[in-house]
């Protein structure tokens, strides 16, 4: 893999764990952007889950050494 950034697109916060969580040792500063916050409109207490999805998503990064600043957020609300 070159030495250059890439650039992570995923639909919700956990995708890009669940689908290239294994290569993040190999990608040169990864920059990581989500289109949602993770957290449908019908959810109880839906902006409190969006934040514990992002704390959850923050923690599993920062065990592959991948800093919180790494991470865009578009806001849309899930489904």
């Amino acid at each position: 893999i070159p030495a250059a950034p890439y650039l992570i697109v995923a639909a919700h916060p956990d995708d890009e764990v669940l689908g290239l969580g294994g290569q993040f040792p190999s990608f040169p500063s990864p920059v990581f952007v989500h289109t949602t916050d993770g957290a449908p409109l019908s959810t109880p207490g839906r902006k409190e889950y969006a934040a514990r999805r992002r704390r959850e998503l923050e923690s599993a990064l920062a065990i592959a050494g991948i800093s919180p600043f790494s991470l865009i957020q578009c806001g849309a609300i899930d489904q």
